[in-house]
């Protein structure tokens, strides 16, 4: 079944066994990739200021007139055949209290900078079968070559507080992703 909107519970969605696995079972990501892979890396494709997607405003609750917020999207990788693709978005409020932000390189925010932090909370998990209508699959799509994405791309989010002010972090699972191994 294909739904292009987010919901709370994955199996509303009905992904196979593999994707269900990878879109519930590791709190971490990146650690998960990293068992599954032999050449485990990251490959920033922006890090700036700019306008998030509608979607992305209403669940932050971001208005016209506030300070664009920080983008930050990678790819996680083996070797050069991406896996999957992270987009954070980080409200100028939340950023304040995120000092390294600048300095991450090609460290991931979540390892740096969220996990460990005593003052962050992570919120519920949303998962998504998102169509290449949507903005950040369209987005993947003007970066990539076409050739290693489907027409849909499964999806799961969550916003994190830090010290009450959140921040949106959207995990994409791109085709190359292969079996969720414990």
């Amino acid at each position: 079944m294909f739904k292009n909107h987010w919901v709370k519970e994955v199996k509303q969605l009905e992904p196979c066994a593999d994707m269900a696995a990878w879109l519930t079972k590791p709190y971490i990501l990146s650690q998960a990739l990293k068992r599954n892979c032999n050449n485990f890396n990251v490959k920033v494709l922006e890090q700036g200021y700019k306008q998030p997607f509608p979607e992305e405003c209403d669940i932050l609750n971001l208005k016209h007139k506030t300070p664009l917020p920080l983008i930050r999207q990678v790819v996680l990788q083996d070797g050069t055949r991406p896996l999957t693709c992270g987009r954070v978005v980080i409200p100028f409020l939340s950023a304040k209290h995120l000092p390294g932000l600048g300095q991450l390189g090609t460290n991931l925010i979540g390892e740096s900078l969220l996990y460990h932090n005593p003052d962050i909370v992570r919120g519920t998990f949303e998962y998504a079968h998102l169509a290449v209508t949507s903005p950040l699959v369209s987005e993947l799509i003007a970066r990539f070559s076409t050739t290693i994405l489907e027409n849909k791309l499964w999806a799961r989010r969550s916003v994190f507080y830090v010290k009450s002010a959140p921040l949106l972090v959207t995990d994409l699972f791109l085709p190359d992703l292969g079996p969720y191994v414990t």
